[in-house]
């Protein structure tokens, strides 16, 4: 069964911003245990069209979302 799995592997604080944060996440679209593709994503928006563009051209659109994405945070990846 094809999944989307995200994971968030950076984040980059700005100097010159005050409370600035951009995310780096990795977008896998995967089969089973398998990766068949990496998407590397600069910020939440980049993030999310790259998620739509992978459901729409590789998912039937009437499937669940929760089913088929599942998500790791950076304090996750840290903390194990």
């Amino acid at each position: 069964m094809k999944s989307i799995l995200i994971k968030e592997v950076d984040q980059l604080h700005s100097k010159v911003h005050k409370n600035k944060l951009v995310s780096e996440y990795l977008v896998y679209l995967m089969q089973n245990d398998v990766k068949l593709a990496c998407y590397s994503e600069l910020g939440k928006e980049s993030k999310d069209m790259r998620v739509n563009e992978l459901i729409v051209a590789n998912f039937d659109l009437d499937i669940a979302v929760e089913d088929i994405i599942q998500e790791v945070t950076f304090e996750e990846l840290i903390n194990n």
